[in-house]
């Protein structure tokens, strides 16, 4: 008698296979593109606005790519459609990005409004069962590549009063740790015992929670301050001292040089090119931004 099981019949895999090598070959060229040329501790090897560009075109079509993905997956028409608004909200934006920072602020409220969707509709008990097979984890990797572009952003500027954005970000790190566990041990609690089964596991999820808190809290402040339009002026200061820092195996290097304002010596990161163009006595243009929280903070006026 023959044999009638039946069997799975295998998905052909050539298209991932395609779809990899895109991702891949865009992660590459964004990091070379992001290190040589867009770092703050690289060299100018290339124009800014050029850089800068090139970047913007590789993300949004790494999110093109995606959504042609999620139009040829199985998925179901609700986590299709969630996922079709999350990429084409960030080409958006990502497009409008280039003309204002203003948009900067649009980025990380449409990407926090969508964390949060995400969370809702994967994550709830009602839910979890149906649709954790479709939750596509690049959204995880796409959302934490745009908070550490916006934290690196942070390090183009220097605040007048040292690690004020650092002491603020505690705020909203206390406000997103008490509303993690208040749904975790209450609307969540099933999905959350199904996620983190012993103890420890939990009170590790806890501490990670913290952490990303405090991390998102640093970006909160700094995005709400600086992309906001708010007073400034832009003065001229004598260079009185220049220095590289961080010259460890586990430090980024930078390039600080160091001017006088009221009688206090402030320092500011700049280019390569421009720390061994200018020299102690030079004038460095520097652009002092009221803020919209009120917290001042410097940027070089190249």
């Amino acid at each position: 008698m023959a044999n009638s099981k039946a069997h799975p019949i295998d998905k052909p895999k050539h298209k991932n296979k395609i779809f990899t090598a895109l991702y891949t070959i865009l992660s590459i060229v964004i990091f070379v593109i992001g290190f040589f040329g867009v770092a703050y501790f690289s060299y100018d090897w290339i124009d800014p606005l050029v850089s800068n560009l090139i970047l913007i075109i590789c993300i949004i079509l790494m999110f093109i790519i995606a959504i042609i993905q999620v139009v040829l997956s199985d998925k179901c028409v609700t986590a299709k459609t969630i996922d079709i608004i999350f990429y084409s909200g960030n080409i958006l934006i990502l497009g409008l990005r280039f003309f204002s920072d203003f948009f900067v602020l649009g980025l990380f409220c449409f990407n926090t409004i969508m964390a949060i969707i995400y969370c809702i509709v994967y994550f709830h008990p009602k839910r979890f069962d149906t649709y954790k097979s479709f939750f596509d984890k690049k959204i995880i990797l796409i959302i934490a590549f745009i908070a550490i572009l916006l934290y690196l952003g942070i390090y183009s500027r220097a605040y007048l009063i040292e690690n004020v954005v650092l002491l603020y970000a505690f705020i909203p790190m206390a406000v997103i740790f008490c509303v993690f566990v208040g749904l975790s041990l209450s609307v969540f609690l099933k999905t959350f015992n199904q996620l983190a089964q012993k103890k420890w596991t939990k009170v590790g999820v806890f501490i990670i929670v913290l952490f990303i808190g405090w991390f998102y809290g640093v970006i909160f402040i700094d995005t709400i301050n600086s992309s906001i339009p708010s007073p400034y002026s832009i003065n001229s200061y004598e260079i009185v001292d220049k220095k590289i820092n961080g010259t460890g195996a586990r430090q980024v290097t930078t390039y600080d040089v160091y001017f006088v304002i009221d009688d206090n010596t402030y320092y500011i990161d700049v280019s390569v090119d421009f720390y061994w163009q200018c020299e102690v006595g030079d004038m460095i243009n520097i652009k002092t931004t009221q803020g919209a929280l009120n917290l001042s903070y410097m940027e070089v006026d190249y």
